[in-house]
């Protein structure tokens, strides 16, 4: 037949806590580390959270509910701080429970903080980059649109002054015929003068 399930339990307490336990007769706490039929040679991890002195009792459970104590472990951990506590439970060959480490992990908390850390340092590096992307994308859109307003100026500017250039030339060929005409007068003049003086010279006479 096959092992029988085994379980650790130890006095309800604030200073130790375990995730699935469920709380017994008397005060105790019940933690199963391994279901009926686990064999010899199974291995569990147990983790739990304790301050201070901690003191594990083993116990098999059968099915008429009969409890074999299969022993006592009494554990001295720091006690200012909870403490993540890692338990290493097997059954050996013979059949026979035991807690054969039991390590605080020290490193563990260290470790999940400095992840998390660093996760929010990644998340913040993009936030950064992605709103100066978005800003220098801005800036280029900008600077896009005011070369195609300028150089849309310039064009506007190049026909008004095209259109001045021949303006500009007629102006100066009417400038000039009026000139020729003006020429044209002085010249016609003087010969009118002669003839006045002429003509009163011959009535003097």
């Amino acid at each position: 037949s096959g092992t029988p399930a085994v379980a650790l339990e130890w006095k309800d307490s604030e200073a130790i806590e375990a995730e699935g336990s469920e709380v017994q007769e008397g005060g105790r706490r019940r933690l199963l580390v391994f279901e009926a039929q686990a064999g010899p040679g199974a291995e569990a991890e147990v983790n739990m959270r304790c301050r201070g002195a901690l003191e594990l009792t083993a116990v098999s459970l059968v099915k008429d509910g009969e409890e074999t104590i299969l022993g006592t472990w009494k554990l001295d951990f720091p006690g200012k701080e909870m403490h993540e506590v890692e338990l290493q439970c097997a059954i050996d060959l013979n059949g026979l429970f035991s807690v054969s480490k039991a390590a605080v992990c020290t490193g563990k908390e260290q470790a999940e903080a400095e992840a998390k850390a660093a996760a929010e340092v990644k998340a913040k590096e993009e936030e950064e980059s992605k709103a100066k992307a978005e800003a220098e994308a801005a800036v280029a859109k900008e600077k896009a649109e005011e070369e195609a307003k300028k150089a849309g100026e310039e064009g506007e500017t190049k026909n008004e002054g095209e259109e001045e250039e021949p303006k500009k030339e007629v102006e100066e060929g009417e400038t000039q015929k009026e000139g020729q005409e003006e020429e044209a007068d002085k010249v016609s003049k003087p010969d009118e003068a002669e003839e006045g003086s002429k003509a009163e010279g011959a009535a003097e006479e």
